[in-house]
């Protein structure tokens, strides 16, 4: 697909990490390519590598979705691109690390923002579309932290925990002409730790998926129908304990995945 009457993958947090390496999956798979981030350059560097990889054309779109306009700035932008978005791929998000007490009101505010927030507006923008035409796909970037409860993550978790739910309560409204899909990963090697100012934290130990082979699974598994993607079994594993344990044994376990890097019931040790 290189004419700009085809459908396009737009994709959130496309300038690294699962973003970027879901738009080239969407790029071998034949879409044209809608990126947008915050980082101009780095998302200029994606959409060069998609062009000569696979021959696809691209637009790139910098956006800060913390702003409060930000999705509404962004849907009016690719509008005027006269691209069909045939498949939306929101891997838009950051985390932070520390105690909700120590850590800036607004930093909070921009994370609820960009990792709910702006998933749901989006979703609430580009679905009906797709519902019209009887077809499309949506992927969503959740984690096998909004599973549990996290000390000191708190904020990161719980809008990850909105993102897992709401994939699947979307996915029900829009089966079977429109496909949504949550990916649930464990921790991903990724520029998480950095951008989280979590030097301090454990996870860094635990950086155990390569973001490359995420997106591969999560794309496949995605046009196969699958409505919750957990990468390997390690992460269904983690994903399903919270049915099973008390609350307070979660919440201790979500603590240590972040202090640790590791929840417990899979160390070595």
């Amino acid at each position: 697909m290189s004419d700009t009457d085809d459908g396009a993958a737009l994709v959130t947090g496309a300038s690294s990490g699962i973003g970027a390496a879901l738009a080239l999956e969407a790029a071998a798979d034949g879409y044209d390519l809608l990126l947008t981030a915050r980082r101009e350059q780095r998302l200029r560097d994606v959409a060069s590598e998609a062009r000569q990889e696979y021959g696809v054309a691209t637009t790139v779109l910098p956006q800060d979705l913390a702003a409060p306009d930000g999705v509404a700035r962004l849907h009016d932008r690719v509008a005027e691109t006269d691209h069909r978005v045939d498949r939306l791929v929101d891997s838009a998000g950051f985390p932070t690390y520390g105690p909700v007490a120590e850590t800036a009101p607004e930093r909070l505010r921009d994370q609820v923002r960009v990792n709910a927030t702006a998933t749901a507006e989006l979703a609430g923008r580009i679905a009906p579309e797709m519902a019209d035409r009887g077809a499309g796909g949506i992927v969503l970037v959740g984690s096998a932290a909004g599973y549990y409860p996290a000390p000191r993550a708190a904020t990161y978790a719980a809008s990850k925990a909105f993102v897992n739910f709401f994939a699947r309560g979307l996915a029900a409204e829009l089966e079977p002409q429109v496909t949504v899909s949550v990916v649930c990963p464990t921790a991903v090697d990724t520029e998480f730790v950095e951008r989280g100012g979590m030097a301090d934290s454990g996870v860094d130990d635990g950086l155990t998926h390569d973001p490359v082979d995420i997106a591969r699974t999560t794309w496949e598994q995605h046009r196969a129908g699958e409505r919750v993607i957990f990468p390997d079994w390690k992460d269904a594993a983690v994903c399903q304990f919270p049915r099973l344990l008390p609350h307070e044994t979660i919440t201790s376990f979500g603590a240590d995945a972040f202090d640790q890097g590791t929840f417990p019931f899979l160390s070595d040790d």
